[in-house]
């Protein structure tokens, strides 16, 4: 890979060596700047990090599609839940323009756990116990935000 290259090396990059065949880039007059080989290094550095998954001795190096497609086709293939999380953390921001961060993400994650639903199958010791600890919790959790 030229990235790797250039990070010992970048005077071809300076030269116009380019990364894709299939991309133009127009010279600058000071590119030499902007482009030594200490921000190339952060550059692969940043990279692995990226794609450390899929290079290598990653978890996704070499997953055959085909023969995981059992398991992949039960993964959402849509994006729905984050759109309604976002949608409805844009409906409680436009309400309570004023409010915490940490109401904000109260309300969302209440409404779309169903929090509420869930407490009402507990049963009545249990559910009180259940709200104990919230309230317990609660000064803790609001000093880490």
């Amino acid at each position: 890979m030229c990235i790797k290259r250039w990070s010992t090396d970048a005077s071809k990059l300076l030269a116009g060596e380019l990364v894709f065949s299939s991309v133009e880039i127009k010279k600058m007059k000071y590119i030499h700047h902007f482009l030594r080989p200490v921000t190339i290094n952060g550059i692969v550095i940043i990279l692995k990090r990226q794609a450390n998954d899929q290079l290598p001795g990653g978890k996704h190096w070499g997953v055959n599609i085909y023969c995981d497609r059992g398991r992949l086709q039960k993964r959402p293939c849509t994006n729905t839940i984050s759109v309604r999380d976002f949608s409805s953390l844009d409906m409680v921001m436009r309400t309570k323009p004023s409010a915490l961060t940490s109401t904000y993400e109260c309300i969302v994650m209440w409404t779309q756990n169903k929090t509420s639903k869930w407490l009402s199958t507990l049963a009545e010791d249990e559910n009180m116990s259940a709200l104990k600890d919230a309230r317990k919790n609660a000064p803790v959790i609001q000093n880490r935000i």
